[in-house]
């Protein structure tokens, strides 16, 4: 009765690994290199959350290894797991290891779990065999990219003001992001009034 149930597990990893050889097998550039632009977002976003004396312990090990886990499953539930370890990595840096709360690293980091976000997105999507033109890659990461760069901008543009205006950067902020919301949802309900 053992045996029998031992024969069946091996017959089960068995078929499971040749499934996996043949899924590599036809796995296309495409998808590869959109689930290695996660894994590289991942790569940098624990570089930047966790502080670098970590990073060289064996524990840095762990956090790669976790880095890695929404490329390999994208459209399972780890990719959120895994951006909460990375965001906790920045909230606890500077209290439990004295790392320095820079403006270029928050940027950084913010725009690298996005990236990680996005590319999830993008490869959960994608099957492992499907043959994507560079031309939809290129577009896809241009406007993750203009996302980027406008979230950067606008975000250092407001700690300038919320500086030069010393003690309303709150409430001038709170009026900003109102009217943003408020912009957006406009938008958003125009085009969908387009759409019928």
């Amino acid at each position: 009765m053992i045996m029998h149930e031992l024969r069946e597990m091996q017959e089960g990893l068995s078929s499971r690994f040749r499934r996996w050889r043949a899924m590599l097998a036809r796995t296309t550039p495409g998808p590869l290199l959109v689930r290695g632009a996660v894994w590289a977002a991942g790569i940098v976003a624990m570089l930047l959350a966790y502080p670098m004396v970590l990073m060289l312990h064996w524990y840095g090990l762990i956090l790669i290894g976790l880095a890695i886990l929404p490329a390999l499953a994208p459209r399972s539930l780890i990719v959120t797991p895994v951006l909460v370890i990375i965001s906790a990595g920045w909230v606890i840096s500077p209290s439990m290891y004295g790392e320095p709360v820079t403006l270029w690293r928050l940027v950084a980091l913010a725009g690298s779990l996005y990236l990680v976000h996005t590319a999830a997105a993008l490869a959960a999507q994608l099957p492992y065999d499907a043959i994507v033109s560079a031309v939809v890659l290129l577009r896809w990461f241009a406007r993750a990219g203009l996302v980027l760069a406008g979230t950067a901008i606008l975000a250092v543009y407001l700690l300038v003001i919320g500086a030069v205006l010393q003690g309303r950067s709150i409430l001038v902020a709170t009026l900003v992001g109102f009217a943003t919301a408020i912009g957006v949802t406009f938008l958003l309900a125009r085009q969908l009034r387009r759409a019928d």
